[in-house]
């Protein structure tokens, strides 16, 4: 079956979410499953992390797209490394581009200026996306596991800063072409993850109108992680809630078992109610991705995922931020 246009057709891919709902795991899964669909997917993580290490169960990721398997290549994105290719990019000369390099000072002081970083990671997927001048893109799908939500937003939003302080200049003209990336429906879409419980809902809320009135990626489908299964089957509750008015007469260890299996009964509720209201204060499609007993989802398991995102919805679900 072809994939959804307004998903898979989108070149460069984003995904975030408040820290430990699992978002690098949805980045992963994203990318397993349009590998698998004969897209040649390529992973971006920042700095020095090593998730993907982990979920992909592969060798390191530096900061050189490496092949992973399963149709997969990885990388993280490093100041050092992003720096020298916008000098190398911007600066004629060999020899100027390495004495610029070479000088700790200036360094230490591109490290400290605010907004230099991020400006770097957004010229350095917009090269992933579009590839280097007159050179086709080497992937694909590009899918990037951005920071928590306050550095994404930070991210995001530095074009725009940048633009109102910026003169003419090779930067100005980076900033042009990022802008061109996040801003077309066509190259650039943000998914945004969370898990179905108080605090992180709200945040996502707030994330949500936050991006919708002042960014101009487009947002893509909002994934609902770790939705608890449900403990009983739809055909017992009945049967359920009759052992449940005769509790006080049940045998302790029976009690104890029923007090448990009701907990979990409010909990799968609690949940619902999370993902309803996710549901009908935002015009995004949601995606549930159910809770696993293990630790790190099999590489199967991944796949099922991914399709489960890129199957969100067709095209007029999905509204322009």
């Amino acid at each position: 079956m072809p994939p959804p246009f307004h998903l898979v057709s989108t070149r460069l891919q984003l995904v975030t979410g408040k820290g430990g709902v699992g978002k690098s795991t949805v980045t992963a899964a994203l990318a397993l499953a349009s590998a698998r669909r004969g897209l040649r997917s390529l992973v971006v993580e920042f700095g020095e992390r090593a998730s993907m290490q982990d979920i992909l169960d592969c060798g390191p990721v530096g900061p050189v797209p490496a092949y992973i398997g399963r149709g997969v290549w990885a990388m993280t994105l490093q100041f050092g490394q992003m720096l020298r290719e916008y000098v190398t990019e911007h600066v004629p000369l060999p020899a100027l581009a390495e004495r610029l390099l070479g000088h700790a000072g200036l360094d230490r002081f591109l490290r400290a200026c605010p907004g230099v970083s991020e400006a770097l990671a957004l010229d350095a997927l917009g090269r992933l996306a579009l590839g280097r001048r007159g050179e086709v893109p080497r992937f694909d799908r590009v899918f990037v596991d951005l920071d928590a939500t306050g550095h994404a937003l930070m991210l995001l939003e530095v074009p725009r800063v940048l633009d109102e302080l910026l003169g003419a200049g090779p930067l100005r003209r980076t900033l042009a072409r990022t802008s061109f990336v996040l801003g077309n429906r066509e190259l650039a879409r943000l998914h945004l993850v969370t898990v179905p419980e108080e605090l992180a809902v709200q945040e996502t809320l707030e994330l949500y109108h936050r991006l919708r009135d002042t960014a101009s990626v487009q947002l893509g489908a909002l994934v609902v992680n770790q939705v608890p299964v449900e403990p009983i089957p739809s055909d017992l509750t009945t049967a359920f809630e009759k052992v449940v008015n005769a509790l006080t007469r049940l045998p302790e260890p029976l009690a104890q078992d029923v007090r448990l299996a009701q907990a979990c009964l409010d909990a799968t509720a609690e949940a619902q109610a999370h993902t309803q209201r996710l549901t009908t204060r935002t015009r995004l499609p949601v995606v549930e991705l159910p809770r696993r007993a293990a630790l790190l989802p099999s590489l199967d398991d991944l796949i099922g995922f991914g399709e489960q995102v890129l199957e969100a919805s067709p095209d007029t679900g999905v509204v322009q931020s």
